[in-house]
């Protein structure tokens, strides 16, 4: 556990607050769950880097916000397969 992964742990509980106790539960449990929160945090930071350059390099914004975007999906595949062993959703 590091800085960096508690930090994407916390940017994902901001961006999906209904989630946040099968983010936290996930994430105290799984080593790959934490390094997808560390890859999405540094995701972050480099788009966040990028944008503040002037001019801002168009085709390098778009691939930081296609890697969150991917990271994103399997995170969130990850906790919907999590919430469906714990509690199986109503159809």
């Amino acid at each position: 556990m590091t800085q960096v992964d508690e930090r994407g742990l916390a940017r994902l509980k901001l961006l999906w607050p209904g989630h946040r106790a099968a983010l936290h539960a996930r994430w105290s449990l799984d080593p790959h769950f934490r390094e997808l929160c560390e890859a999405y945090e540094l995701a972050h930071g480099g788009l966040e880097h990028w944008v503040r350059q002037h001019p801002a390099p168009r085709e390098r914004v778009e691939e930081y916000k296609e890697l969150i975007d991917a990271t994103e999906q399997d995170l969130i595949e990850i906790i919907d397969s999590s919430t469906k062993e714990i509690v199986p959703r109503l159809t």
